[in-house]
């Protein structure tokens, strides 16, 4: 059902950006998890106040209620699940509380399929993960949350036109996407976004670049 649900890999991006902006972050990273031949995964790393063991529990319910402050951007507590499950065969979800510790979650498609369960990890191995990201511009040492997407279908693109070009390809439309969707957020100063690769073969970090804001209204003098 979800792999049907229509979104484009950059609004299906927005919308974790979205989740982490209501958390409270002020830097987020979106990040592709790549080899020199194929791409592995996608992260997005944030330093916002992190969830507790029920409110992790809670993210990942489906059909679940939540409150929500007056100026959140997400209102239904379903754009997590929908976005990844209809991108990604894989959801995994770490995050960190500064009282709570670390927790971890995870939903995949084929337990979607079976009966709807979602693996409760290991809170050391959650700890481990956190610990071995290697993003300096986002702090999450006291708290954080961590979103990673595996099996990506839109990766299958890479094969065909190679690692460098799909990213290159990619890097425009979501610097694109997000600088326009998030514009007065990015404009204000609020929250900084960046978008980077990670080679896990070398362990090296690509560059690191950083989203600006697109306002759709803001041209230099008016137009005909």
């Amino acid at each position: 059902v979800f792999r049907n649900a229509g979104y484009e890999l950059p609004a299906a991006i927005a919308d974790l950006v979205d989740n982490s902006i209501d958390a409270g972050a002020k830097n987020i990273l979106v990040r592709f998890i790549r080899t020199a031949n194929s791409l592995q995964g996608l992260q997005v790393i944030d330093d916002g106040r992190g969830m507790t063991e029920d409110e992790a529990t809670e993210a990942m319910r489906f059909g679940s209620e939540k409150s929500y402050d007056e100026d959140a951007l997400g209102m239904f507590g379903v754009g997590l699940k929908s976005a990844s499950l209809s991108c990604a065969d894989g959801l995994t979800v770490v995050s960190r509380t500064r009282r709570n510790g670390t927790v971890a979650r995870r939903w995949t498609a084929a337990g979607a399929a079976a009966d709807w369960t979602c693996e409760i990890l290991d809170p050391q191995w959650a700890k481990e993960r956190l610990r071995g990201l290697d993003a300096p511009v986002v702090d999450y040492s006291r708290s954080g949350t961590l979103v990673q997407w595996d099996d990506v279908h839109d990766f299958g693109r890479a094969t065909n036109t190679g690692v460098d070009r799909y990213l290159k390809r990619r890097f425009r439309e979501i610097h694109q996407h997000l600088g326009l969707h998030f514009h007065r957020i990015i404009e204000r100063g609020e929250t900084t976004i960046f978008i980077d690769s990670f080679n896990i073969d070398s362990d090296q970090r690509g560059p690191i670049s950083e989203v600006e804001a697109l306002d759709p209204f803001g041209y230099p003098k008016a137009g005909k």
